[in-house]
């Protein structure tokens, strides 16, 4: 179930919220401690079973600045209006929560504990000690490796809702079944999100997030978040009525990941960096590819054996096929450019490398059997195609080549994925060159891709109609 909340300021606006979601199945959270200033005409609003009345302290990462007796009346007047559930806080002093806690016929409790910081214990022990109908845990995480120690437990007494705050909480809000929650938290409107990492009502429901379908995953650093793979893989999932959910998953500790997105029936991964080369002894067997350049940009996870594949490979043979043979010039030291030293190996192409790192761009020159220039000679190096797969040029700062290069009969294919030409791309396209931009690179390897994890044809229209749209 979807618990709507958001921390409308004032009853008329928590009034909209209310009627306009009339219908939909959910459950609502009143924040009262958000009304400015408190309105007590607020709680001819809270009669309801589907109603869950919050009035959060400031300690509590909420925002009510009364006293705690003033609190505890707020909701002791919201039980009395016909609340079908109140939020009550475990560090709410006992004697003034008791009461609350054993009103017989009132309302349901949902005990809470939220962290002040990240890695404090949870006190399951006190939680699990006092009266409530649920419990609610809220922790802060940096990375996605730490939803483990939230997941459910044979010991559980109750429904138990378990949280992670945080871009990297994401699974816990998402895949809520999987953590043994009955319901997650979603914001009515993005303004009014109550706590960071929360998703909008309308991303919940273009993810189908209540739906409990097979999850898919883009494992990588904090870059996954300009990606439009959950935008556009949900999107084709919901065209086409497919079981399947895609979400982010924000870690620095991929290897660590592994058996928990396994232990939360993920099939597949989308794999970017620092994953890519990270990931590769994890893999059970490798294909070809990714043997050949040392990287792996998608991980199958519904075998017996873990499956590691290149599809950026791929992609790049496909997208440079009838220029075989023409010297290329790949800028960066990272998994796609091991991708692109891969597929110009295969078209015949003589390739040279040049990168910031000289340490790295000499042995990638060693392992691919290709030139080395410095970084600071780039602009020298003769060539034809043009592989960008540093995230320079995005805007006018920092661009890979200099203004004043020769773009006439040359090709550039930019990695960046942006809505439209990146300052770079911009340049070489004014310069004469034919430009190849990220997405196009992106719609490559995803179809191959997305066909190796579910194991069937992608319409390749559709999927570039939701990458464009």
């Amino acid at each position: 179930m979807i618990c709507l909340t958001g921390a409308e300021d004032s009853v008329h606006k928590l009034a909209q919220r209310l009627q306009g979601h009339q219908g939909d199945n959910v459950l609502h959270e009143l924040r009262l401690d958000a009304l400015r200033p408190f309105d007590e005409s607020v709680f001819a609003l809270c009669n309801g079973p589907h109603l869950l009345v919050t009035c959060r302290p400031l300690r509590e990462h909420g925002a009510f600045e009364g006293s705690e007796a003033e609190r505890l009346e707020i909701l002791r007047r919201a039980a009395a209006a016909g609340a079908g559930y109140l939020d009550l806080e475990l560090s709410t002093d006992e004697l003034l929560r008791r009461p609350l806690q054993h009103t017989p016929g009132g309302p349901k409790i949902v005990l809470s504990w939220h962290a002040q910081r990240e890695g404090e214990a949870i006190p399951w022990h006190a939680l699990q000690s006092e009266r409530a109908h649920t419990i609610k845990v809220a922790c802060a995480i940096s990375d996605a490796a730490d939803l483990e120690a939230l997941l459910p437990s044979e010991e559980d007494a109750r429904p138990t809702i378990r949280i992670a705050m945080g871009e990297a909480g994401l699974l816990s809000r998402a895949l809520y079944h999987a953590f043994g929650s009955p319901w997650t938290y979603v914001a009515a409107r993005p303004e009014h999100a109550t706590a960071p990492g929360q998703l909008t009502w309308d991303q919940a429901q273009r993810w189908r997030i209540a739906q409990g379908h097979t999850p898919l995953g883009l494992i990588g650093g904090p870059q996954i978040a300009a990606s439009p793979g959950p935008q556009v893989y949900n999107a084709l999932f919901s065209a086409l009525d497919w079981p399947f959910i895609y979400l982010p998953v924000l870690t620095q500790r991929p290897r660590a990941m592994l058996p928990l997105l396994e232990r939360l029936g993920f099939a597949g991964l989308s794999v970017t960096m620092p994953a890519k080369e990270l990931l590769l002894s994890s893999a059970h067997v490798l294909d070809q590819r990714s043997s050949e350049v040392g990287a792996l940009n998608t991980l199958r996870l519904d075998t017996e054996r873990r499956e590691g594949l290149n599809t950026d490979v791929l992609a790049v043979e496909r997208l440079l096929a009838r220029q075989g043979g023409e010297p290329a010039l790949v800028l960066g030291t990272g998994g796609a450019a091991r991708a692109a030293l891969g597929a110009l190996s295969t078209l015949g192409c003589p390739a040279t490398i040049s990168g910031r790192n000289e340490e790295r761009t000499r042995a990638l020159a060693r392992r691919f059997r290709c030139s080395a220039i410095p970084w600071s000679k780039r602009m020298t190096q003769p060539t034809s195609i043009i592989i960008n797969t540093t995230p320079c040029g995005v805007s006018e700062a920092g661009s890979p080549l200099e203004e004043t290069y020769n773009w006439q009969e040359k090709t550039l294919l930019d990695a960046p994925i942006t809505a439209g030409d990146t300052a770079f791309a911009h340049h070489a396209r004014m310069g004469g060159a034919k430009v190849i931009d990220g997405r196009a690179w992106w719609l490559e390897q995803g179809l191959a891709q997305m066909e190796a994890l579910l194991h069937r044809p992608i319409p390749r229209p559709l999927l570039e109609e939701m990458l464009h749209g």
